[in-house]
């Protein structure tokens, strides 16, 4: 009975049976409204479960990874090398993501498709007080500036951040309380590591149930927008999702370079060696559950320091998503060029700072509740989420295992930077290796 069990979970979990379940939404979507707009209360329903699970993740894993990594006994000079390999990295990314998507012009289309996404806005029923269509004029704009950005990001009060929805003052309280938290005596601050452990464990589990009926969710939510729109909307989307591949394919070659230089090993070796990895990413969408390969390949294959990669690797997979920066940074010029905002130099520099702080807030999200974090990015910007959501979901089952590609290769191409090589003395004796398995997210 547990196999039987455990062929059913897998099935569930299976990403071809989440590609069948946007398949059944355009197909109902296109030839049977009825029914489309019947079950659309479904994906509202699941999408609302989904959102839900935000906050509290977001809190449980950034305070989490955060006071591990502030109390793992690495010397100053380690971690402030790593702590510089992670922001230049996160910055990098963003910058890429904004350069590539204004070359791209992912949200430039035509008058007819602009009406219709505005049509979709509307009457997609994700945001009924919406009111604005995409081709109205947008909200007068926020006051820019670094003192308006910073009041943002400081919740004057914490509980009412996690009331309203503030979900980048949220952010910010939990990095400052896990790096306080890390300070803290381990003697004093085990109960609260634990505790904080044991809430994250219960939400990973909570998401994960839900992961089993996604196909379903997204067929609803697929359906109700295709039954709307139209099989156009798909194929409109699609200039994003090339731009979003452009800027993967782009980032993968600067990282193969990298290690080509790093590690003064042929390319093909390196290829290889990350083989493993990078193809369990693709087929699972799911970069925790590349973390032990990950390991196998920088250790055993590029002859990496042992307790460096076993630091590094599941601590940055779990917080460090790359790829969902650049998505982010790509999803924030698309949706300023669909309303007809034009984006300053100083509010770029936002955007990048925001698809930093978004990205890291994807520890403990998944899938659709990834795509709500960029409501950090687009709250300053004055630009609403709710409504274009649903064509971002629309496009998610090609999105997933992508992001979940960058996210695992640009962590192996960090911890080789950061690692000493295999046979280097240790510069850090008292370097705690953290448990792979209690530092990140079930999926992406």
């Amino acid at each position: 009975m547990a196999a039987q069990k455990t062929i059913v979970q897998r099935i569930l979990l299976s990403p071809w049976l989440i590609v069948i379940g946007a398949g059944c939404g355009v197909l109902i979507g296109l030839h049977d409204k009825p029914l489309a707009h019947t079950i659309a209360p479904f994906g509202d329903i699941y999408l609302t479960f989904l959102k839900m699970t935000v906050v509290p993740i977001l809190i449980s894993a950034i305070a989490l990874n955060m006071g591990k990594l502030m109390s793992s006994g690495a010397s100053g000079a380690y971690l402030f090398r790593l702590l510089f390999a992670f922001l230049a990295t996160f910055t990098i990314s963003g910058i890429i993501g904004l350069i590539v998507a204004v070359i791209g012009e992912p949200g430039n289309v035509g008058a007819e498709d602009l009406r219709l996404l505005g049509s979709i806005v509307q009457q997609g029923g994700y945001s009924p007080d919406l009111e604005m269509a995409l081709n109205a004029p947008p909200a007068p704009p926020k006051e820019s500036g670094f003192l308006p950005f910073l009041l943002q990001m400081v919740p004057a009060n914490v509980f009412q951040a996690m009331a309203s929805g503030a979900t980048l003052q949220v952010l910010v309280f939990s990095m400052m309380f896990g790096i306080a938290l890390g300070s803290v005596p381990r003697e004093t601050s085990g109960s609260m590591f634990h505790a904080l452990e044991s809430a994250y464990r219960a939400l990973d589990r909570l998401v994960h149930w839900m992961m089993y009926i996604l196909p379903l969710g997204l067929c609803a939510m697929v359906a109700v927008q295709i039954a709307s729109a139209g099989a156009d909307i798909i194929l409109m989307m699609m200039g994003f999702v090339g731009v979003v591949g452009a800027c993967y394919v782009l980032m993968f070659v600067i990282g193969v370079l990298i290690l080509w230089h790093r590690l003064k090993c042929p390319l093909g070796t390196i290829l290889s060696e990350l083989r493993q990895p990078l193809i369990l990413s693709i087929a699972t969408g799911n970069s925790m559950a590349c973390v032990p390969s990950c390991i196998t390949a920088l250790h055993e294959g590029y002859r990496l320091n042992e307790r460096d990669v076993g630091l590094l690797v599941p601590l940055g997979i779990g917080i460090c998503r790359y790829g969902n920066v650049v998505y982010f940074a790509v999803a924030t010029l698309f949706i300023a060029q669909l309303y007809q905002v034009d984006v300053s130099l100083i509010q770029m520099v936002f955007i990048v700072v925001g698809c930093i702080l978004a990205g890291i807030a994807t520890a403990g999200a998944s899938g659709a509740v990834t795509l709500a974090m960029l409501g950090i990015v687009l709250g300053p910007l004055n630009m609403p989420l709710d409504g274009v959501l649903p064509l971002f979901i629309a496009v998610e089952p090609i999105m997933t295992p992508l992001r979940t590609f960058a996210n695992v290769f640009l962590n192996c191409v960090v911890t080789a930077l950061v690692s000493a090589a295999e046979d280097t003395p240790d510069e850090d004796d008292a370097l705690e290796e953290i448990d792979p398995t209690a530092e990140g997210a079930p999926a992406e």
